[in-house]
């Protein structure tokens, strides 16, 4: 049994979403349990994805980080079951590093711009 993870992109901006996947491959005949995964905090978000095309062997996440920087996965570990459903040992998935960037580096005006007050609500 072997575990992988991805990321469709290793570079992005501020708020943008980079798409995680962790993919099992020869598990037929191992019994084995997702965990769920929930981070929400000031500098990132990161939240399961419930498609309609489920897979058994693979599982995505969004990750959208609010903080520029080098950045690796959280560690993530898949549950192996034993015969009678319990957690017989875990299997990390390997880390992934990326990147978050400034959209203002990209901007030909990088000058500050006057702060903009409260809006009424």
């Amino acid at each position: 049994m072997q575990i992988s993870s991805e990321l469709d992109t290793s570079n992005a901006y501020i708020g943008e979403v980079i798409k995680w996947s962790i993919i099992i491959e020869g598990s037929d005949s191992i019994n084995y349990k997702f965990p769920i995964l929930s981070i929400d905090n000031d500098s990132k978000k990161i939240k399961q994805l419930i498609s309609p095309k489920i897979t058994k062997n693979k599982i995505d996440f969004e990750i959208i980080s609010w903080d520029t920087g080098r950045f690796i996965t959280p560690s993530y570990s898949i549950e192996i079951l034993d015969d009678n459903g319990e957690i017989d040992f875990l299997m990390i998935a390997p880390p992934q590093e990326y990147s978050i960037l400034s959209i203002l580096s990209t901007l030909d005006d990088k000058n500050f711009r006057p702060l903009k007050g409260p809006v009424p609500v």
